[in-house]
């Protein structure tokens, strides 16, 4: 399985034969009031998933082909792979202060992973048993509008992943009132810096938990 970082919250996953391409909160340039910078997505995909109507990840518009659009909760089917989406909330209130959010787990080649989308708060017992076993967790660790380095750690620490790949933070491209991704990776004993992609198999998945951090392709 390949993933690649768009940018933001934005992920790309395609299957080790390239079959099946699944995007995930795509972004509109520009919005937040031209705060987020990051460039147009160019990527094909089969299907794209939205946690949420906010302009940082509902960009589905500029993404080109004629992929399926899903956003809310239930299960859903792409090319033979099942993907649920779980409701969650944008903040600690049960959504009284920025509304719904969907969580999205899903198995590919034999991996399973969870996109948290903008979750603002620690996982009930019932959503973690909705999630499921997690291979790969996609948290955002910014803070503001979702939970912070802390919050997402202890998502990590409820879900035990064997690999962690933070989003949603500060960037060169980010011009928003976000924590950069430091405060995150210093809770980390194992941590890699990789490119845009990382390439995972069940054979080089790490046994201990460990923290990937991409760079934006776009």
């Amino acid at each position: 399985m390949k993933i690649t970082w768009c940018g933001h919250s934005a992920f790309l996953f395609e299957s080790g034969d390239g079959l099946v391409r699944l995007l995930f909160d795509p972004y509109i340039p520009g919005s937040w009031n031209g705060a987020l910078n990051y460039g147009a997505i160019r990527e094909q995909c089969d299907a794209i998933f939205v946690s949420h109507k906010h302009d940082g990840h509902f960009g589905f518009n500029a993404i080109s082909g004629n992929p399926a659009f899903i956003r809310g909760y239930g299960r859903f089917w792409v090319q033979n792979v099942h993907v649920n989406g779980v409701k969650t909330w944008h903040d600690e209130s049960q959504g009284a202060e920025r509304g719904d959010n969907t969580a999205f787990s899903f198995g590919l080649d034999g991996i399973d992973v969870a996109h948290m989308g903008d979750i603002g708060h620690a996982l009930t017992d019932e959503q973690l048993a909705e999630l499921g076993r997690v291979d790969v967790l996609l948290v955002p660790v910014g803070g503001g509008s979702t939970v912070d380095a802390k919050g997402a750690y202890r998502i990590v620490e409820q879900l035990q992943p064997k690999v962690v790949i933070p989003m949603h933070y500060k960037t060169d491209r980010i011009a928003a009132d976000l924590d950069g991704v430091q405060a995150f990776t210093k809770l980390f004993e194992q941590v890699e810096n990789l490119s845009d992609t990382a390439e995972l198999t069940t054979n080089n998945l790490p046994d201990t938990t460990t923290l990937m951090v991409l760079e934006p392709k776009y």
